[in-house]
């Protein structure tokens, strides 16, 4: 959590609208979010601006009334209900584009606890004569 969020929202780990601060910060999350055009973010929801959210080549939604905490990273082909929560040091991968095996789907009413990861593509690592990084991934979560 950045400094000035921290002030701003009283030390309190998830986005509020409680307060005029906190209303602020709630809007600067939904607004860094948005810089994307593969973002969509439902009507209700609260980001931390300290969320880091980006799509990548895939498209990531996010459901009416659900909640992402300071420092949570949704990255990838990602889509989140509605009403579900995403805590704090969390991270969420999707890979791919739409209809892949690499999109992770979060269903509504979904909590999901602080520092999870959740990673929905694996490096290809079959040939130990070639460096990981040169083998390429594989977007199925899925080891080969």
């Amino acid at each position: 959590m950045s400094i000035l969020e921290n002030i701003l929202n009283g030390g309190y780990n998830q986005p509020q609208k409680k307060t005029i601060a906190g209303k602020l910060c709630c809007f600067l999350g939904r607004y860094l979010a948005l810089r994307n055009k593969n973002v969509k973010i439902g009507r209700d929801t609260l980001i931390s601006p300290s969320a880091l959210i980006n799509p990548r080549e895939g498209a990531i939604e996010i459901g009416d009334k659900s909640l992402l905490a300071c420092g949570a990273q949704i990255q990838g082909n990602v889509r989140i209900g509605e009403n579900s929560s995403v805590q704090a040091r969390t991270i969420i991968v999707g890979y791919g584009k739409d209809n892949e095996p690499g999109l992770i789907r979060i269903g509504n009413g979904v909590r999901i606890a602080a520092n999870c990861m959740l990673i929905a593509a694996n490096h290809v690592f079959s040939d130990p004569e070639t460096p990981i990084h040169m083998q390429g991934v594989k977007g199925d979560g899925m080891n080969n």
